[in-house]
């Protein structure tokens, strides 16, 4: 089970497909941070080399075209790498579900993380290297929210995230939350290609799931109560017991994509006993 979601890892990660996604998820960020870098050098003071990675995943639009790009290269689930045919032979068809799930996991740990990387060895010319926020993102929460989007059309306005946490810890959250709600949507994924066998309705429908939770952030500004994909972006939470525009806790996100994946998982172990799969090779029938 771990040997071929590993193989199938280490094969996903050698085509050219994945370092063309990993680009294209990355350009918002590199994007925010070219602007974040400007804010910084126009007031005279270095950002904290992390920030720029904390600040973009709270960007719905940048972690849209970073989810979309990871979508579509996790498009062709579910697969089989062309030599897996005699593992398959003695792989149950719960296990070949479980490597899957494994393989998709861990594709979208390394996908988040060679972004974050890449943020970092791009904003270290700029940026020092601790765990304490940086005066340009302190301005921008506390002094003059304004002031980086009147000059350079970006901010990153979260009080409660740099009064309640560390730069560390938000960094963690950010990564996890990004991680997390890309792996929902992963899973979804997943049962709706068991359910439906094609490869652009089933991406399309959950593309349209992500809209789903897109839209209310852009409608109903400042209230976000029935937005999944609010609970991928750390600054929609709140921190304190009195709840902010409705937003829901960090832990709330945490067991919300928990339930998600769980229930998908056990759809996708109904749906497995009664699909065959077509692609590089076949799911064993046992």
């Amino acid at each position: 089970m771990f040997k071929t979601a590993v193989r199938q890892l280490r094969w996903t990660v050698l085509k050219p497909e994945f370092s063309v996604c990993v680009i294209i998820g990355a350009m918002g960020y590199i994007f925010d941070l070219v602007r974040y870098v400007k804010f910084s050098v126009y007031l005279g003071e270095p950002l904290n080399v992390i920030e720029p990675f904390i600040a973009s995943s709270s960007n719905y639009v940048t972690v849209t075209i970073s989810v979309f790009s990871l979508l579509f290269l996790l498009s062709d689930l579910p697969y089989n790498a062309a030599d897996d045919n005699f593992t398959l032979l003695r792989m149950s068809r719960r296990r070949w579900l479980c490597s899957k799930i494994i393989y998709m996991l861990s594709t979208c740990t390394l996908y988040y993380l060679v972004i974050a990387a890449l943020t970092f060895i791009a904003a270290m010319p700029f940026a020092f290297v601790s765990n304490a926020w940086s005066a340009p993102i302190e301005k921008m929460c506390f002094e003059d929210p304004f002031l980086s989007v009147d000059l350079f059309g970006i901010s990153y306005y979260a009080p409660e995230v740099v009064t309640h946490l560390l730069p560390i810890q938000a960094l963690l959250h950010s990564y996890a939350l990004v991680t997390l709600y890309s792996m929902v949507l992963c899973m979804l994924l997943l049962s709706l290609k068991l359910l439906i066998y094609h490869q652009y309705i089933s991406l399309s429908a959950v593309y349209i799931i992500h809209a789903l939770g897109y839209l209310p952030m852009l409608v109903i500004m400042g209230t976000r109560p029935f937005s999944l994909f609010a609970g991928a972006l750390l600054t929609y939470h709140s921190f304190t017991a009195e709840k902010v525009n409705a937003s829901q806790t960090i832990c709330e996100s945490y067991i919300t994509f928990a339930v998600i994946i769980a229930a998908a998982f056990i759809l996708s172990n109904i749906l497995i006993t009664v699909r065959k799969f077509r692609g590089g090779g076949s799911a064993s029938e046992q």
